[in-house]
């Protein structure tokens, strides 16, 4: 049913937030204490496509349509949390 896609959607959103959190938090600071400018360097030799593949501009109409549908989803969910 549409609310439990919707509920599904919602903690999707929750879960990949706390896990952002975490890499903000814990992962990035680490790396940026550990890699140099040569090891950035070797890094961005090495990637030819920078083009991202969920939400690029090649994107097909059905993830666009899903993206919007998970954006909406947010909206409503921060819409009720401020009421």
């Amino acid at each position: 049913t549409q609310q439990r896609f919707a509920g599904v959607g919602r903690e999707f959103v929750d879960v990949n937030r706390r896990h952002m959190a975490w890499e903000d938090e814990h992962f990035f600071p680490r790396v940026l204490e550990v890699m140099s400018s040569e090891d950035w360097a070797a890094i961005d030799d090495q990637i030819t496509d920078r083009e991202d593949p969920l939400f690029g501009g090649s994107v097909e109409l059905r993830f666009r349509h899903l993206h919007r549908m998970i954006l909406d989803l947010e909206r409503d969910n921060l819409e009720g949390q401020q009421h």
